[in-house]
C-alpha cells in the first residue's frame, strides 16, 4: 500500500507519476484502484503484442497518477529483453516518476532483476517480522 500512497503523494504535488506492477507472479497493484480489466498490461507490452499507450490506464484521483498493470500470472524472465529496456527508457522519459512495485526481495530473482532499471529503491518490510540478517540479505 506505501507504493500507492507515495505514488499519490507525487501526483499532488503535480508530478505525472506511472505506477508499474512488476509482481508479475501475484499481480494486485491495480485492485487498489478503479480501471478496466482489460486484460492488456505489462506482460502484453513485453511479449509485443500491445502498446504502452493501450496498456496504462490513468487514474481518476488524483490527477496525474496513472498505472501499468500486470493482468497475467507471469514471471519477470522478459526484464533482459531488449524490450524491457525500451519500455523502462521510453517510460522514464514520459513521466516525472515511475513506481515499480515488485515482489518480495527474499526468494526471488524478480526483484534484482527489476532494481537494474531503478534510480532508487525504497525496501518496505515489518519490523516484527525480518531479524537484521534478512533485512542486510535483502538490502544487498
Amino acid at each position: 500500500m506505501c507504493r500507492v500512497s507515495l505514488g499519490c503523494a507525487y501526483a499532488l504535488n503535480g508530478a505525472r507519476v506511472l505506477l508499474l506492477e512488476g509482481d508479475m507472479r501475484r499481480p494486485g497493484l491495480a485492485a487498489n484502484f478503479t480501471v478496466a480489466s482489460t486484460g492488456i498490461g505489462l506482460s502484453s507490452i513485453l511479449a509485443g503484442s500491445a502498446t504502452i499507450q493501450q496498456a496504462v490506464q490513468s487514474v481518476s484521483e488524483p490527477p496525474g497518477l496513472f498505472i501499468l498493470p500486470c493482468w497475467t500470472d507471469s514471471t519477470i524472465a522478459h526484464s533482459d529483453s531488449h524490450a524491457a529496456i525500451n519500455l523502462m527508457r521510453t517510460l522514464s522519459e514520459g513521466y516525472d516518476i515511475v513506481i515499480i512495485d515488485s515482489p518480495p526481495a527474499l526468494g526471488l530473482a524478480d526483484s534484482t532483476l527489476l532494481a537494474k532499471f531503478a534510480d532508487a529503491i525504497g525496501l518496505v518490510l515489518s519490523y516484527t517480522e525480518f531479524n537484521k540478517a534478512q533485512v542486510r540479505r535483502a538490502k544487498n
